[in-house]
């Protein structure tokens, strides 16, 4: 039975111990707790916060390749803009140099209608006058030219 009682107060110790210790560990065990928590949470702050930053840096740089994109379309539309301006200076000038060939042609072309003109105008005259001239002298012009190498051959 002293064993007993002896196995019984061991047994009894240990679970007093055992208690004890649990007791003595347990403010230091919520200290671990408390601590591993504001870990936890100081954690998911600071990646709330690089999440933020990244977030950040990303509309950054959205913007910043958005706005290189519209110099560049800006750029690209003023190029477009004095090509075509280019083009329409172009074209009006083509237009006045056909509108210039155009007048000349039809310059000439009255002239020539004109030139012909005179020139019946002067076969009629010569024609009339050579006429008078037969009718004058009573002969033809070929009569004229016969007569007028004999006296030369005469003379």
């Amino acid at each position: 039975m002293e064993v007993l009682l002896i196995a019984l107060a061991l047994v009894l110790g240990a679970g007093a111990g055992f208690a004890v210790e649990a007791r003595r560990r347990r403010p230091q065990i919520a200290d671990a707790e408390r601590q591993a928590q504001r870990i936890l949470e100081d954690a998911e702050r600071q990646a709330g916060a690089q999440l933020k930053e990244a977030q950040v840096a990303a509309r950054e740089e959205l913007l910043a390749q958005r706005t290189e994109q519209e110099r560049d379309l800006a750029d690209r539309r003023a190029e477009l803009i004095k090509s075509e301006e280019r083009l329409s200076a172009t074209q009006a000038q083509t237009d006045l140099r056909a509108d210039e060939v155009a007048r000349r042609e039809q310059s000439i072309a009255d002239r020539e209608t004109h030139a012909k003109q005179l020139q019946e105008d002067l076969k009629a005259a010569a024609d009339a006058e050579l006429a008078a001239l037969e009718k004058a002298a009573g002969m033809t012009a070929s009569d004229g030219r016969a007569a007028l190498l004999e006296r030369v051959e005469q003379e």
